[in-house]
């Protein structure tokens, strides 16, 4: 009895470890990787409008048809704040990742041993 009541709690556990991975997670994931994402855009967006600034400055008048950018917008950085941010949801993924591990090990440590405990009795009443 005592085996079935171990396998059940190394089910539940190994449940909840599948319920965190595929519910916070890969949620998670997918929002840090969205932020990735939106910052290297932004980066791109930058290096863009600076490259055609340049182009505008280094030809002759008829070729300039593009917008003239702000240089005041290449004089802020909003990566440090961004970088800590992200720091903050990386930290928070990697421990939701450590959990899901945790749990899960434990989980198949329990349904191990009360298949062991369920051997180990059977053996003791088989002559």
């Amino acid at each position: 009895m005592k085996s079935k009541k171990l396998e059940m709690w190394g089910l539940v556990l190994i449940l909840l470890s599948s319920f965190v991975q595929f519910f916070i997670l890969s949620k998670s994931q997918n929002l840090t990787n969205g932020a990735v994402i939106y910052k290297l855009e932004t980066k791109l967006d930058r290096i863009f409008m600076a490259s055609r600034s340049n182009f505008q400055t280094l030809q002759p008048e008829p070729l300039k048809t593009m917008v003239k950018v702000n240089p005041e917008a290449f004089d802020s950085y909003e990566y440090a704040e961004q970088n800590k941010s992200m720091a903050e949801t990386k930290m928070q993924t990697e421990l939701f990742g450590d959990v899901v591990t945790v749990l899960f090990l434990i989980g198949s440590g329990l349904i191990i041993l009360a298949k062991k405990m369920e051997i180990d009795a059977l053996e003791k009443t088989t002559p």
